[in-house]
């Protein structure tokens, strides 16, 4: 099950402090990944207005820590069943929202689908030239989807939780990883060797952990730390070797391994020792071009 604790701080930081020590014992040795909803603004002249940061602090756990009461009264987790739906009101402002941003974007012949589940609001929609608002491994589309869901949670106490997929990009997307953590996972357990994947987010990182799940004898876990947290595939995070990097050929190079590379030899001539030609042995006339 998913836990949650939303929590404001006069820096993002802080916010994101207050929320962890919400949550308590019941996110140790978890990975917490965390969304913000509104940023700080300072205040005019240092006197007026401003307002604080408000950040979301969320983590995947085990089924059992819901079954212990006394531990639940204890860190007052709330459980998230499903999200706070949205009304009319708030999903006209968003699709005129996203709307808006996919036009000015260059998208055409845009059609939006609000859908709601029990893990959020997921949103659908199709039209032409829709690679610009998706991006390279989905930046782009993560980017709308952080403002969207900006837009949507903006002035409430209730999280609503937004899914952005542009013509079934999160399936396909989806599939991809988990063919590669697959892979990854046969690879890592027949060379008895670690292999990194590339910088994921949370979600994505979350589907190739599940993936991984299913191959008997290797482990994933992730590394590093915001935009470049990454998936490490193995038999142990004991095991600090990783697979060698192998030239074009599939071949290991030789002075990976502290090898010399042959060395050159020095070009000799044919018949160095012949004369060399005088002016006589020419031809009297050249090519003329």
């Amino acid at each position: 099950m998913i836990i949650d604790a939303i929590a404001t701080g006069k820096t993002v930081e802080e916010a994101k402090e207050k929320a962890l020590q919400q949550l308590g014992s019941a996110v140790e040795n978890v990975e917490v990944d965390f969304e913000i909803i509104d940023m700080p603004k300072p205040k005019t002249l240092g006197l007026f207005g401003g307002s604080d940061a408000k950040v979301r602090v969320f983590a995947e756990v085990e089924e059992k820590q819901e079954k212990n009461e006394e531990k639940t009264e204890e860190v007052k987790i709330k459980p998230i069943i499903k999200s706070a739906e949205m009304d009319k009101e708030t999903e006209e402002k968003v699709v005129d929202y996203l709307k808006s941003i996919l036009t000015n974007m260059g998208v055409e012949n845009i059609e939006v689908e609000v859908k709601e589940a029990e893990d959020g609001t997921k949103i659908n929609f199709n039209g032409d030239n829709l690679g610009v608002c998706i991006g390279r491994k989905g930046e782009t589309i993560d980017a709308i989807q952080h403002l969207i869901s900006l837009v949507a949670n903006k002035g409430k106490d209730d999280y609503i939780r937004i899914s952005l997929n542009p013509g079934e990009y999160r399936e396909k997307r989806e599939q991809v990883l988990i063919n590669l953590a697959k892979k990854s996972a046969y690879k890592a357990k027949k060379f008895n060797k670690n292999i990194m994947l590339e910088a994921m987010n949370s979600y994505e990182r979350r589907i190739v952990h599940n993936a991984v799940q299913e191959v008997e004898g290797v482990e994933s876990w992730s590394i590093g730390e915001n935009d470049h947290r990454r998936v490490c595939i193995g038999t142990s995070k004991d095991n600090k070797t990783f697979r060698p990097n192998r030239g074009r050929n599939g071949r290991r190079n030789n002075y990976n391994r502290g090898g010399r590379r042959p060395a050159r030899q020095s070009y000799q001539p044919k018949n160095a020792e012949r004369a060399p030609k005088s002016d006589n042995d020419m031809p009297l006339y050249g090519v003329i071009k």
